[in-house]
């Protein structure tokens, strides 16, 4: 997969993913591989593992990857799951959307490729 520089992405409209490059990068292959899943484009951002990124910061606000970036809206990291979206009274199981949802990257993937999701709480 070839990556764009940040000079070629932030101008760029659409999904742009900060994927950290040349090394070992668990997070950034586990963002990439809910995109092939769930069969959203995007567009690979270098971001240089151990680096300074001094571009990405500036873009992005951080330094590290996965960053996502859905045309003007902020940039989304982390991996949150927000335990407002797991309580149901004892239940199992909750329908739920909106943003920062399990299943939808939690928190990576902007809102326009949300569906309702059900979460099962083990």
């Amino acid at each position: 997969m070839e990556c764009k520089t940040v000079a070629e992405a932030k101008n760029l409209s659409g999904l742009r993913l900060a994927l950290t490059v040349g090394g070992p990068a668990p997070w950034s292959m586990a963002a990439k591989s809910i995109l092939h899943v769930k069969k959203i484009p995007y567009v690979p951002v270098a971001q240089h593992g151990g680096e300074a990124n001094e571009e990405l910061l500036a873009w992005t606000g951080h330094r590290n990857a996965p960053v996502a970036v859905y045309n003007n809206e902020p940039p989304r990291t982390g991996w949150r799951i927000s335990g407002k979206y797991l309580r149901n009274g004892g239940q199992n199981k909750r329908s739920v959307s909106g943003p920062n949802l399990p299943g939808t990257a939690c928190g990576l993937i902007p809102a326009y490729v949300q569906r309702t999701t059900v979460v099962q709480i083990h």
